[in-house]
């Protein structure tokens, strides 16, 4: 009895850190601090908000963001197997969560983002949908655009650009300094993320 109990401990602990692994908020937590910088960056501009505009924040963002990376690994098996065998990592999706969970849960924090953002402003909407489609257009068939360059970088410089915009636009308008903000932003995570590809 007691080793029943223990494999299913094990099983769901097994699970459980599968479950986080999947939602991968240590791969998107940087692009969340983005968003929070340009919050900040808003704030200093037009100290009027609400709480809504701030659950945007801190409720749609990390919904949006967690699609970003679970619809990636969804459509990702086969690389993710080869990776896995090369670096000694257990591949999370088929594996220990099934690809229709995987599925289910990736549509859901997309929905529940997107409803989120809705309700922070239409602006706020606009970008979470544009960080949204560009996640979708670089990682699902037919337009799995991260296997065709040049496309690949465009987008990838396209997702890195939008989340300072994002926390700007959830309490505020967009402006021209903010895009130059956000540009700058996006041109050190390319760079940062090419030097440690090559």
């Amino acid at each position: 009895m007691k080793e029943v109990e223990s494999v299913r401990t094990d099983q769901l602990k097994r699970y459980m850190n599968g479950l986080w692994v999947f939602l991968d908020v240590k791969g998107w937590q940087k692009w969340f601090g983005a968003a929070v910088m340009g919050f900040a960056f808003a704030l200093s501009l037009n100290n009027d908000f609400s709480p809504l505009q701030i659950q945007g924040l801190a409720i749609a963002m990390p919904l949006v963001l967690t699609y970003t990376m679970a619809v990636n690994d969804c459509f990702d098996i086969e690389i993710d197997k080869v990776k896995g065998k090369v670096m000694g990592k257990e591949l999370i999706v088929s594996n220990v969560i099934s690809r229709r969970t995987a599925l289910a849960l990736t549509f859901l924090s997309v929905i529940m983002g997107l409803i989120s953002a809705w309700i922070t402003s239409l602006s706020f909407f606009i970008i979470a949908s544009a960080i949204v489609l560009i996640a979708t257009v670089y990682s699902v068939p037919p337009f799995r655009l991260k296997m065709k360059y040049p496309f690949s970088t465009l987008t990838q410089f396209a997702g890195m650009f939008l989340p300072f915009i994002a926390g700007v636009a959830s309490i505020s308008t967009v402006t021209l300094q903010a895009m130059i903000i956000s540009s700058a932003f996006a041109v050190l995570a390319m760079i940062h993320r090419f030097d440690h590809e090559i």
